[in-house]
Formats: C-alpha cells, sequence, structure tokens
C-alpha cells in the first residue's frame, strides 16, 4: 500500500468521481468481472509514484497503472482502455478508503438508466450518442473493412524514418498498432478476431515495407526480424483465444476470407523474410484452420497448381503430414533439399504436444536423414549450436528416451558435438557406460571435469569402462609437463591402481606401471611426485 496514505486516499476519491462523469464508459460485464476479482483479493502489490497507482491482478498476470489524475490514461498489460482489471484495483483501493463501495456502484447504475433515456442529440458537428458510436463500429465490422482500415492508416503513416533508419520499424509499427486495437469492435467475443485481422493485415504491410528499403539483406535481418515475428506471435495469440471456446457462426465468413488469403504467403520464394511467411501460414494452419473438410479443400487447391513453388511444397506437406497421409507426405519430404529440416520445427513443436506421439516419431525419422546436410548448410558454428538448441527443445527428449531409444540416439548422433551435453546423459540414464566412455574420449573430456559428471557412478556400476579413461588423462597429464599436472597424474594413477585391484587385475596393473616408469624415466620431476604418493619406493 503507498506510504502517503492521506495523498492517495484523496486521489482515489477523486479518481471515483471522475469515473461517474462518463459512466457509459464502464461496460457492466467489465464491473461485474471486475467485482468478482476484487472480491477474490486478486488485485495487491500496489505502489504509488507519480500520482499513478501500479498494481498487479490475478498473481502477476496483469499489471495495472491507474492514472490518478487522468482515468482515461489509465492502463493494462491486457491493453484494453478500460477493462475488470483496472477496475478490481480501483474497487480494492476505495473500499480502503473508508467508502461504502456499494453505494459508488449504485450511484454508477442511477447515471447509467438515466443515459439510457435517450434525449434528442443536440446539434453539434461531431456529438454522438455512445449507441451511435456502437452502430458506426459495427457498420464496419467485416474483413474487407478491416483490411481497408489497415490500409488506410498505413499509408498515412509517415515511414521516411524508417527508410532511413530501419532499426525505428519496431516503434512505429507498434505504435500503429495499437492505435488500430483501440478502434476495434466494443463487444468482447469479437476483440480477438479483430486483433487476429489486424495483426496479420499489418504483418503483411510491413513485410512489403520492408522488401522495399533495398537495404542490406542481414541488415534487415536484423533491425525488422523482431517486428515481424511480434506480429506473428499476436496472430498466433489471437488465433488461440479463438479457438479455445466454440466459434460463432458469426465469424464462418471471416474464417474463410482469412483461410483463402493466406495462400498469398506461400507465394513469395527467395524473397526478404519468406521463411517467416511460411511460418504464419502453418501456425494459423495448426492453431486454427482445423477441420478435416478444410484442410481437404487446401490440399486440392495445391495438387492443381503448377508449377509448384518451395513455399506451395511447404503448404502441401503440412496438409498432407495432419491429414495422416504418410506415403504421399515421405515422397515429397525426401524430393525436397535439406532446407525443409528447419521448417520442421514447426510440425515436431504441434506434434510433441501429446502423447504417445506417433506421427511425431514418424516425421523425426524422416528428418533425421536430412539432419547431416542440413548442419553442413549453416555458415558457423555459432548457428550449428542454436539450431540444436532449437531442434532438442523442440522433441520430448524424456519420452524418446524411455520409448524410442533408438531413435533419440540416432538424432543425438547425427547432432554431434553440439547434442554433447544430452548425449552425455543418454548413455547414463541407458547404462551405456561403454559409449558413454568413447564419447568422453571423442570430446577430449579431462578427468577433473568427468569426475562432477558421473565417472564415480560409471567406476561403480562398470569400473571397466572407466579404465580406458584413466588411461587417456593420465597421458595427457603428463604430456603436460609440469609440476601440476604430475601431482594430478599421481592422484588418478592411485585410483587406477585402486581400480585394477577392485578388477583383481593386479598383473595388468604392473604392465602398465613398469611401461609407464620406463617411458618417464627422464621425468624426474614426475617420478619424484610418484615418490610423494608412495607409487615408487624411497
Amino acid at each position: 500500500m503507498p506510504r502517503n496514505t492521506l495523498k492517495w486516499e484523496e486521489s482515489i476519491l477523486n479518481y471515483s468521481e471522475k469515473l461517474l462523469q462518463h459512466p457509459a464508459d464502464l461496460n457492466a460485464s467489465d464491473m461485474e468481472e471486475g467485482m468478482q476479482l476484487f472480491r477474490q483479493g486478486k488485485a495487491d502489490s500496489f505502489h504509488i509514484e507519480d500520482d499513478a497507482i501500479n498494481a498487479v491482478v490475478d498473481n502477476g498476470q496483469w499489471k495495472v497503472s491507474l492514472d490518478l489524475t487522468f482515468p482515461e490514461f489509465s492502463s493494462c498489460s491486457c491493453r484494453r482502455k478500460t477493462c475488470p482489471h483496472q477496475l478490481a484495483v480501483f474497487f480494492t483501493l476505495y473500499s480502503r478508503t473508508g467508502k461504502n463501495l456499494q453505494d459508488w456502484i449504485d450511484h454508477w447504475r442511477k447515471l447509467t438508466s438515466i443515459r439510457l433515456k435517450k434525449q434528442p442529440p443536440l446539434n453539434i458537428p461531431g456529438v454522438y450518442f455512445a449507441s451511435d458510436l456502437l452502430k458506426k463500429r459495427t457498420a464496419d465490422n467485416s474483413p474487407e473493412e478491416w483490411e481497408h482500415k489497415v490500409d488506410r492508416s498505413f499509408s498515412q503513416t509517415d515511414w521516411s524514418r524508417v527508410k532511413k533508419n530501419p532499426y525505428l520499424l519496431d516503434v512505429k509499427a507498434q505504435s500503429l498498432y495499437r492505435q488500430l486495437i483501440n478502434e476495434g469492435p466494443l463487444k468482447r467475443e469479437w476483440k480477438p478476431l479483430y486483433q487476429l485481422f489486424i495483426s496479420y493485415f499489418l504483418f503483411k504491410k510491413v513485410v512489403e515495407l520492408c522488401r522495399t528499403l533495398g537495404e542490406d539483406p542481414d541488415l534487415l535481418d536484423r533491425a525488422c526480424s523482431s517486428t515481424i515475428y511480434y506480429f506473428v506471435k499476436e496472430c498466433e495469440q489471437a488465433a488461440k483465444e479463438l479457438s479455445v471456446h466454440a466459434i460463432p457462426f458469426a465469424f464462418d465468413r471471416y474464417l474463410l476470407y482469412l483461410k483463402d488469403d493466406l495462400s498469398n504467403l506461400i507465394r513469395c520464394d527467395g524473397q526478404l523474410f519468406s521463411n517467416i511467411c511460411f511460418l504464419l501460414y502453418m501456425r494459423l494452419w495448426i492453431v486454427l484452420f482445423k477441420k478435416g473438410t478444410w484442410r481437404k479443400e487446401e490440399l486440392v487447391r495445391l495438387q492443381n497448381e503448377e508449377p509448384p513453388s518451395f513455399g506451395q511444397a511447404i503448404a502441401l506437406l503440412h496438409q498432407l503430414l495432419f491429414l495422416e497421409k504418410k506415403e504421399e507426405f515421405a515422397a515429397i519430404f525426401q524430393q525436397v533439399d535439406e532446407s525443409i529440416v528447419n521448417v520442421s520445427l514447426v510440425w515436431l513443436d504441434s506434434l510433441f504436444s501429446e502423447p504417445p506421439y506417433p506421427n511425431a516419431c514418424f516425421l523425426l525419422e524422416l528428418v533425421k536423414e536430412k539432419l547431416p546436410a542440413f548442419m553442413d548448410s549453416l555458415s558457423n558454428p555459432l548457428q550449428k549450436r542454436a539450431f540444436a538448441d532449437d531442434f532438442l527443445r523442440f522433441i520430448d527428449v524424456s519420452w524418446l528416451t524411455e520409448n524410442q531409444p533408438q531413435l533419440l540416439e540416432d538424432v543425438l548422433l547425427q547432432l554431434f558435438p553440439y547434442s554433447y551435453s544430452m548425449l552425455h546423459d543418454f548413455y547414463m540414464i541407458t547404462n551405456d557406460y561403454q559409449k558413454w566412455t568413447e564419447l568422453q574420449m571423442l570430446m577430449g573430456a579431462e578427468l577433473e571435469d568427468l569426475e562432477q559428471r558421473g565417472l564415480k557412478d560409471v567406476e561403480k556400476a562398470s569400473p571397466e569402462c572407466a579404465l580406458p579413461l584413466y588411461h587417456w588423462g593420465i597421458s595427457e597429464l603428463i604430456d603436460r609437463k609440469n609440476r601440476s599436472s604430475y601431482k594430478q597424474a599421481v592422484k588418478y594413477l592411485k585410483k587406477l591402481q585402486r581400480l585394477y585391484k577392485k578388477l583383481k587385475r593386479q598383473q595388468d596393473w604392473e604392465r602398465y606401471w613398469t611401461g609407464l616408469l620406463e617411458k618417464t624415466k627422464r621425468l624426474r620431476a614426475f617420478r619424484e611426485e610418484c615418490r610423494k604418493g608412495k607409487l615408487i619406493d624411497a
């Protein structure tokens, strides 16, 4: 709670009076939801700063800032102008001023009922009733109108500074997006649909703008890709929100419009950001357009298009995969080049969403064959490591370890050495200590590091597998020819001696030790450390 109690209490009371000056701006459903959040104690972590109160709602899910001087400038991370989260914060604070919250709500209801008794409009240009504005907004609710709105707003925006400095794109594009979102439909159920269309149309406009900048493609990728990915995420978020509920029949024409328009995204082979266009096509077909009839119609359309481009091949593979036409999918997948591996991350992410993953394993079997060529196509080790990390994040490693260990091992070996850590863990979990030992020797792992990463467990479970590591590690330490390395070598020699004794192979130890002494007879410092360690009698 703010420290200056008197100040914030007075400010909240003034804030409450200003809200009542425009009672129609407070939606009844928002009021009801805000009251429910207030009664559940969901608003907390209050902090006052420069005539604004900041708080969080619903365990930090929503961040609210109430402007105590100008309520219309209050904001919430849900990005709605007025919302239940802002009201929940207001109700919580108002109830702590000692005033009766119910009296305030009754007063709001009274004012709202008065406003509903519609008086003849004043003859003032630009002044409307709220209901008239609602009708005006509703009249613009069509996909064509929304696209025209984005086109008009985009063309009226000054992009000259962005053309000089592409790094300014993010601020300009997101500012325009927020402006358009604030002009959306008033009915709550229409908001995610409107968000989907506005973010989709802006995505296309921004990509089109970037392709006209004429700058170095690498510069544009660094400067603009985050903005373009932002609109992809906004599209996907809105699509997910639509898909979790039964979609009203009134939305059908909108979805059909968008479904047909998506085909434009896959006709941009070789152009800047074409890979992100393909990504958006696939994500929307995964999240929103799930009907089998829609998939079949899209498949027929793609099969009839000639000549097929790379983008159309991706779309064709996408529909075949989710229609489970595996033979046709495999035949086309094997014909395309290794760049399809990067595209496959989207499919793997979706197919590994719920076990037992039959389709995911089918795809993974095909992808692993193209992994070596794809890894070779990447220009530097940083890109290869980043890809390997992404790839392994999209598959269910734990499930594969238990149910498809051979498939997982094949994939990890194809990604080696960038999969070293996971391959290390895999061999430990599957108790394949012989391969674990070979892996460490291949990587040149040091004995000191291996002691922290499983060597002691190997000694207990399979001591014979630890012997080669000690032989190899001791030889490496002696070859460094410095006193500290000799001391470490002696420490591990004593462990090696105990291992041979545990295995009842003392004769093998004696042969090894005799040979090592002969090999190092000129290394006086090493022999001195051996005497200190009582490996050699004084």
